[in-house]
């Protein structure tokens, strides 16, 4: 995994001392959490151990998972990453501080992501996201991601209706 860099936003791996910037501009925050995987973190220890342990996964090279920072800064405003592979497509996970929600970096980040995936050779990348999260679908959608179908699934101990999305490498 190498690091990525765009216009605005620098995606590297994460480096031990970013639990802070990481608990506390999204892991902690209910709002931004609200549709994901995930519940908020309830402790700077457990956004410590989530860090140490991407770390140790980094070392087996089985890891795409980036830390997004601004280009002029190493603070972590947010994460991207593959959260599963679905046969041979990399499945897509994100999350971004709500204080720069709006700003297109998260479309800007998820479009170096998939031409970094893609150089790679995997034919196409799937997205996924809660059918109510419409910042989610809209990133997706200005990437060039087609919706591909719905369906309900277990999220966080309860029934969620999630839009499937899919960039084919063309």
């Amino acid at each position: 995994m190498k690091e990525l860099i765009t216009d605005r936003l620098k995606l590297r791996k994460l480096e031990a001392s970013d639990y802070y910037a990481i608990y506390h501009n999204y892991a902690s925050d209910k709002e931004v959490v609200k549709y994901l995987t995930w519940d908020t973190h309830k402790s700077l220890k457990e956004t410590e151990d989530y860090v140490r342990n991407t770390i140790k996964e980094y070392e087996k090279n089985e890891c795409f998972r980036w830390a997004i920072c601004l280009i002029d800064s190493n603070e972590v405003i947010g994460m991207i990453d593959v959260v599963e592979m679905n046969v041979k497509v990399p499945v897509i996970g994100y999350v971004l501080s709500k204080k720069f929600w709006s700003k297109h970096l998260m479309s800007e980040a998820l479009d170096a992501v998939c031409n970094y995936l893609f150089e790679l050779g995997y034919p196409a990348i799937e997205g996924r996201c809660d059918l109510e999260n419409l910042g989610s679908e809209r990133v997706m959608l200005n990437n060039g991601f087609i919706k591909a179908g719905e369906n309900t699934l277990m999220v966080k101990n309860k029934p969620r209706k999630i839009a499937y999305f899919i960039l084919n490498n063309v």
